[in-house]
């Protein structure tokens, strides 16, 4: 079973929350039960996580004001049914904490005395704001996609408290500090004995054993790609032709061949001025990765920073949402189950956001096409895993994309 984890070499990128179900799954689970009933203990863990999520969503709905049966979009979901009670993965845990934290900042009690537009008439109790402190945190143990709320939450917190903010923020960083110092550190961990990587995954990488709590990050973040749309259009050209590669590039590429050499020679001359060793990075892919980062930094800050409505929670929501779907659609590793990040908060955004559960699940054709087409016989000369990355993936995501342009047009 050891041998036929993927990518082993690499040190795992759940944070100390995460790894604490797998402990509480393995101490609920009998030393010599079959691997299957270990699996089923763990799932049902999870799903416990996924059904508190409804009924954080339902309660979500009633504070706001809207029909209860919109729970539907999340709890029937096929994806959500595909991702959690088949598959398994561990998103619901970060999914229902960070669902309890939007509850808890929109569960608001009456002023007395009225209000007026510096102190409005409804506003969260502190202390619900401190138990969202509390969950926030959580979430951000459980998995790191929660902190590109952080704008906005604090914006929203600061229209609602003031000063006062200062209380749920020092405990939400307490929390932080003490849950990821918790970890082992580099010195901390013991030597794990070399095992040889299968001959299927000739390009996994070589981590050292006694590696830190972050390194499992930074190498998801030097080199996963996977069912993207907007990050391969620009990292495809940026990206010049390999030494000894024949193959076409995608049929997307239209920068010239010089100017993507001239991209990859200013890129390495950024690198020679900060003193880093450029010949082990690949620069085009670490730059589209940062230019996808500043744009959705930019996007939250901007969402944070609009005006706010007199009654801001149903906004709050709507805005929470678009900066987990831009999260994912600007992302390099767009997997499907990362869309489930957002789906709680979606019936709270416009129509065609609905689409994109359904067009997710395309990403399982590529399995099939892996497994079916491995030559390079479809159009194109491509196999199957290029016929998925360079066309399937646009007909998974253009259609929503092209709503969404249309729809904003329609508004202006």
């Amino acid at each position: 079973m050891q041998r036929a984890i993927e990518h082993r070499p690499v040190p795992t990128i759940y944070p100390p929350l995460s790894q604490g179900l797998f402990a509480a799954a393995a101490c609920l689970t009998p030393e010599q039960a079959p691997v299957m009933t270990q699996v089923r203990v763990l799932k049902g863990l999870l799903l416990l996580f996924d059904l508190l999520t409804v009924v954080f969503i339902i309660g979500l709905l009633c504070n706001v004001g809207l029909p209860m049966v919109r729970v539907l979009a999340y709890a029937w979901c096929p994806l959500i049914l595909k991702e959690f009670a088949n598959t398994g993965h561990l998103d619901s845990i970060a999914i229902c904490f960070t669902t309890a934290t939007l509850w808890l900042l929109t569960c608001q009690r009456a002023r007395e005395g009225g209000g007026t537009a510096d102190a409005p008439l409804i506003r969260p109790a502190l202390g619900a704001g401190c138990l969202a402190a509390i969950t926030w945190a959580g979430a951000i143990l459980a998995k790191l996609y929660p902190l590109v709320l952080a704008p906005v939450i604090l914006v929203y917190g600061w229209h609602r408290w003031r000063w006062r903010l200062a209380v749920p923020g020092a405990l939400f960083v307490v929390l932080l500090v003490a849950g990821y110092s918790a970890l082992p550190g580099r010195s901390a961990l013991p030597a794990a004995p070399a095992l040889a990587a299968p001959a299927s995954a000739p390009d996994a990488p070589t981590v050292a054993p006694n590696h830190s709590s972050f390194s499992g990050l930074g190498e998801f973040l030097r080199r996963w790609e996977m069912n993207d749309l907007l990050f391969s259009i620009v990292y495809e050209n940026l990206r010049p032709p390999s030494v000894g590669n024949s193959s076409a590039p995608p049929w997307y590429v239209c920068a010239p061949v010089s100017l993507r050499e001239q991209a990859q020679a200013a890129l390495r001359g950024v690198c020679r001025s900060f003193g880093l060793d450029s010949s082990r990075l690949n620069l085009p892919f670490l730059f589209t990765q940062l230019l996808m980062a500043t744009v959705v930094l930019a996007l939250c800050a901007g969402l944070a920073l609009r005006r706010w409505p007199k009654d801001d929670r149903q906004e709050l929501l709507r805005r929470v949402f678009l900066c987990l779907a831009w999260l994912w659609f600007l992302s390099a590793t767009q997997n499907p189950w990362y869309w489930s990040w957002a789906l709680p908060f979606v019936v709270f955004a416009s129509r065609p956001w609905l689409l994109v559960s359904g067009f997710a699940l395309i990403y399982y054709l590529r399995f099939w096409l892996i497994a079916h087409v491995p030559d390079a016989t479809l159009p194109g000369g491509l196999n199957g895993q290029r016929f998925f990355d360079e066309v399937l993936v646009w007909l998974e995501h253009l259609p929503v994309l092209l709503w969404l342009v249309l729809q904003i047009r329609r508004k202006e």
